[in-house]
């Protein structure tokens, strides 16, 4: 496959694209700024529900807060096209700085956000790190979000596992299987029918963290896994994914986000470039193309397919308010060609 150049459309956010500029010059990634309203917005995803699309990300003035009154939040944006955004409103809890939120929607299709909570110098980490809210059809229909019915994720009844941080679910023939990890210490692959209580499938035996899973057309489990370390992992597993095999990736990779396109298994993330966008063949991660950012303190991506044609990417980046979200648009037809 060609290697894909990169440029850039008109956006709502002109002088954050001459700064992109200044760093890529292309003509198939068109990129637009959706939110700048905060010093530091960052830890995106995406998800395309009943229709519309949804972004959620963390809002704060710094991407580790020194006081407790700059805690970050979380915000969600709705839009029909992809172009205007319309704010739903944050979840706030101020006795915890909240992290890298994600969307998924359920079997019984509701709309799932789930996100970290944090506590600075807290060796110990006595709290809950993930918590779970299903947004109801009164708040997306009046797009207002709420702090009501915010849930506590819960690991096998252990409270030893409450600050296990479970990263990214997906949701797979009705389960929702995800990876817990904490630092210095084997992940979990854990998994749920209601997406509250999770049982675990196994313990990983790869040092990593952050994690995505995507059924593969051969009936095994792909998993894709930031390492504490190194690189990455590439893991493969057979149904009922309790076994896993192991390989370090050829490119650094965080934040990995899956998708399947098209027949082709792409993997957003960042990387040494950046953020950027790989295609997954033969066991091996190979570089697609590069996402317009600036490097360093971006990337944390979202990932959906629009039409059968488009990948729709949204991540963050320096911008001229200070760290930004974006939305990247790709055809695939370009990106095979």
């Amino acid at each position: 496959m060609m290697s894909v150049v990169l440029s850039f459309s008109s956006t709502s956010c002109q002088q954050d694209n001459d700064i992109i500029a200044l760093y890529l010059n292309s003509d198939q990634v068109h990129t637009q700024c959706i939110w700048d309203k905060a010093p530091h917005c960052a830890f995106t995803d995406l998800i395309e529900y009943n229709s519309r699309l949804y972004c959620c990300f963390r809002e704060a003035k710094a991407h580790i807060p020194e006081r407790i009154e700059d805690h970050g939040v979380i915000r969600l944006l709705e839009s029909s096209d992809g172009e205007h955004w319309h704010d739903c409103g944050t979840i706030r809890e101020s006795e915890y700085d909240l992290r890298d939120p994600k969307l998924s929607v359920t079997p019984d299709n509701r709309l799932m956000l789930m996100y970290g909570r944090y506590l600075k110098d807290t060796p110990e980490e006595p709290y809950p790190w993930t918590a779970v809210k299903f947004l109801t059809d009164d708040e997306i229909e009046r797009g207002r979000i709420n702090n009501s019915n915010i849930r506590n994720i819960n690991i096998e009844d252990n409270p030893r596992l409450s600050n296990y941080w479970l990263w990214r679910i997906k949701w797979v023939d009705g389960t929702a299987y995800g990876v817990a990890y904490k630092t210095d210490q084997l992940p979990l692959l854990v998994k749920s029918t209601d997406g509250i209580n999770y049982t675990i499938v196994t313990v990983l035996e790869a040092m990593g963290n952050e994690a995505d899973i995507e059924p593969l057309p051969d009936g095994n489990m792909l998993m894709v896994m930031r390492a504490q370390s190194g690189n990455g992992f590439i893991g493969h597993s057979a149904p009922p994914y309790d076994s896993w095999t192991w390989q370090e990736t050829n490119h650094l990779i965080h934040c990995p986000a899956i998708i399947t396109a098209d027949d082709d298994v792409f993997i957003a993330g960042r990387s040494t470039f950046g953020t950027a966008l790989f295609f997954y063949k033969n066991n091996n991660i190979m570089p697609a193309v590069a996402i317009p950012s600036v490097g360093g303190d971006d990337a944390y991506p979202g990932i959906i397919c629009r039409n059968n044609d488009e990948l729709w990417i949204t991540y963050y980046g320096a911008s001229h308010n200070g760290i930004s979200i974006f939305i990247a648009t790709i055809s695939l037809n370009e990106l095979k060609n």
